[in-house]
């Protein structure tokens, strides 16, 4: 039974992954990412969505292509020569004759089965870091993580590139500690699956750097095998040499492999039309003002060493990261924090997890033998070096790209920790050794496994090979503590099933009021679109009222929605009177008439992190907003005189008189949040989706009474 912990766990964990998400709308990335990839397996194109990876987008459309879902066509589509993949990705996903949840389901499972790769890397890291009783246990965590569960199955690239991240770094450490073809490929495919993962991948260049450090320092040979012969080279320099060698390798895959996943070819669309295809941004207005990374990008584009849409995705990337609308705890920002990912990591982690972790790190000190035989070494000292050399691709990641996280002004998501999570499963998975003593047939199997590696070289074996770890004792106390840990663990994951991309831990209550806090996809990434519906129907509210319908109690709630994502309210049926949403994809109109009824806020939209007017209301807000209400009352009394109006609309100008309704609609969503915010919905769909219900009095305070939050005292929640 014990050998099927681990197959089982990464079962459950693919079917709670896909499961969860059976019943959600695209989250916000989703449909550009499914819609691109499709477009380069289909059309050999690859204007839409450079900024992320061609591998996991094309991944998670593979299965759409074997199928033969219909894409929209694009000879004389507008959104296709502009390299608009929002608008495309929505003919995909809606107006093409495409069943819109299969399409989904089917990406979302190419994801988990990515997730279900990670896992078993997550086990054969601790299995030879530890023993196979932690690698089982790690197993199990992953399986339950909420982070992991929240988005192992979108069809994003975020469990792609946490897996290419960690399993780029372990390969690059064991390639360190010999070298024969099967590491070399390995190694050189992971850090080539980096690179078309995601535009993060030069961290990896610092992490891989402090491995090579280390091991130079520990002075064990380094042996190098080639056609059945070994040799050992001793000398820094000589291992010096060996690694630029072997990087140069690692370089030119991964050169190749780009090439190949762009088509061999440099120029990022098949066909151009001048003054008619484009792509999103143009080049000047991607590199100016970027400094020594634009210069380089804009180099190589010169040459044309990469393709031009690989080249594209870095800067757009580089571009869109030095500044970006952020929301934490109540305040906006456009540089973010240095604490965001932090507090991400207090409040969306099991507190479960963080136990184990502290109990993890506890047997790893005491259970590592000392293998630094300096006779003048104190033994903590020899085991803290024992650790740290063992565990080092682990540390060297979890440093290196939380270094980044400090200083990153891309502040909008959880996800974007996600590579760090393995290094924190490994570690709390530690703690079985909690739980007694190893088994003899075990303890058979590492000893074997631990001599196989030690052939080549005992020294280096015994650095980077298989655990040299001290035999467990029991301990009644520690072992309940650790069982009852994990049990939380598993039960509090079941729970919160299958909103786990709303998971928060019982620092701040839970995910109940967690739109004060995080927003965006740590929360609300327009995922809650039917679990709306179903509330509506269940409300009986999920018909439009007729215009005749009858006065009083009995009439029905007009429904009012802003929605952030890119699903489409209706294609699930939703009956509602849009109010701004993100994005906006109504036609020009007239300021819609608010009044009476249900207002339903996605909680992104209610912190105003992406609308005209970000943030809390200021004054300098209500002056703006207090003109156009004017300009809108001048309008108004032109009413029933179409003289009159054709001549106020001829002063302006057509075009400018949408400018104003749309800015009018802008602010005065954006004061009727600030309205909103003081108070406490009446319901939450899924916990991102904030349901109100407001009366005549409540509205004509919200849109024309003092701004409360411009109040010295505002009133209380």
């Amino acid at each position: 039974l014990r050998l099927l912990i681990a197959p089982a766990a990464l079962g459950v964990y693919w079917l709670l992954a896909v499961t969860s998400m059976a019943n959600k709308s695209t989250t916000f990335d989703e449909l550009a990412h499914v819609a691109a990839g499709y477009s380069y397996w289909s059309q050999n194109d690859y204007r839409l969505q450079p900024e992320n990876g061609n591998l996991p987008q094309r991944w998670v459309a593979l299965p759409l292509v074997a199928v033969g879902y219909q894409f929209p066509a694009v000879k004389d589509d507008a959104g296709w020569h502009m390299s608009d993949v929002w608008s495309i990705g929505r003919k995909f996903f809606y107006e093409s004759g495409n069943d819109a949840d299969r399409l989904l389901l089917w990406s979302r499972g190419m994801m988990a089965a990515v997730g279900v790769a990670l896992g078993l890397l997550i086990y054969t890291i601790a299995r030879r870091l530890l023993d196979v009783h932690a690698a089982r246990l790690a197993v199990v965590l992953f399986a339950f993580c909420p982070t992991m569960l929240a988005n192992g199955a979108l069809a994003t690239s975020d469990m792609a590139v946490t897996f290419f991240f960690v399993a780029s770094v372990w390969r690059a450490w064991l390639l360190l500690h010999r070298v024969n073809l099967k590491n070399v490929v390995l190694s050189a495919l992971a850090t080539s699956g980096l690179f078309l993962a995601k535009f993060s991948a030069p961290l990896v260049f610092p992490m891989i750097g402090l491995l090579v450090l280390l091991r130079l320092a520990s002075g064990a040979p380094l042996p190098v095998e080639w056609r059945g012969a070994t040799r050992q080279v001793h000398s820094r320099l000589g291992m010096l040499g060996a690694f630029a060698s072997l990087a140069l390798i690692h370089a030119l895959v991964a050169w190749a492999l780009v090439w190949a996943s762009y088509g061999f070819r440099f120029d990022a669309m098949r066909e151009t039309q001048d003054g008619r295809d484009h792509l999103q941004y143009p080049w000047p207005a991607l590199l100016d003002g970027t400094g020594f990374v634009g210069n380089t990008i804009g180099a190589v584009k010169d040459l044309r060493l990469l393709p031009e849409s690989y080249l594209y995705g870095y800067a757009f990337t580089y571009k869109l990261s030095r500044k970006r609308n952020a929301f934490l705890n109540g305040e906006f920002s456009v540089d973010g924090w240095p604490w965001f990912f932090p507090y991400c990591l207090l409040v969306k982690t099991p507190l479960t997890l963080f136990a184990l972790m502290g109990l993890g790190a506890a047997a790893i000190y005491l259970g590592w033998k000392a293998l630094d035989h300096r006779p003048d070494a104190p033994a903590w000292l020899k085991r803290v070096i024992t650790g740290v050399y063992r565990t080092a691709p682990l540390w060297s990641l979890f440093v290196v790209y939380w270094a980044f996280a400090l200083t990153s002004h891309l502040n909008i998501g959880h996800r974007h920790i996600m590579p760090t999570f393995p290094v924190m499963l490994i570690l709390a998975a530690a703690a079985a050794r909690w739980l007694g003593s190893r088994s003899g047939a075990e303890t058979s199997t590492a000893r074997n496994d631990a001599k196989k590696e030690a052939k080549p070289s005992a020294a280096a074996a015994s650095l980077a090979g298989p655990a040299q770890l001290l035999p467990r004792h029991r301990h009644p106390a520690m072992s309940m503590v650790v069982l009852a840990c994990v049990a939380l663990f598993v039960a509090e994951s079941l729970v919160r099933r299958p909103n786990y991309l709303a998971y928060f831990n019982q620092l701040i209550g839970g995910p109940w009021y967690a739109y004060r806090h995080l927003v965006d996809s740590s929360l609300d990434w327009g995922q809650d679109l039917p679990g709306l519906k179903q509330w509506l129907v269940a409300q009986r509210l999920d018909t439009p009222p007729a215009d005749n319908q009858p006065t009083g109690p009995d009439a029905r709630e007009k429904v009012f929605l802003a929605y952030f994502g890119t699903a489409l309210p209706q294609y699930y049926k939703i009956n509602a009177t849009l109010l701004p949403c993100f994005f906006d994809v109504q036609p020009a109109h007239m300021p819609t008439a608010l009044g009476p009824g249900v207002y339903c806020i996605s909680a992104t939209m209610l912190q105003n992190v992406y609308t005209l007017f970000p943030g809390k209301w200021n004054r300098a807000y209500e002056e703006f907003y207090q003109q156009l209400l004017n300009n809108l009352r001048v309008f108004d009394s032109t009413a029933g005189n179409a003289q009159a109006r054709q001549q106020l609309v001829a002063q302006l100008g057509e075009a400018k008189w949408i400018q104003l309704f749309q800015q009018f609609e802008q602010a005065r969503f954006a004061r009727l949040c600030s309205f909103l915010r003081q108070r406490e919905p009446i319901t939450e769909i899924n916990y991102s989706i904030l349901v109100y219900r407001l009366d005549a009095s409540e509205i004509q305070r919200a849109i024309e009474g003092p701004p409360v939050e411009l109040l010295e005292s505002p009133p209380g929640r």
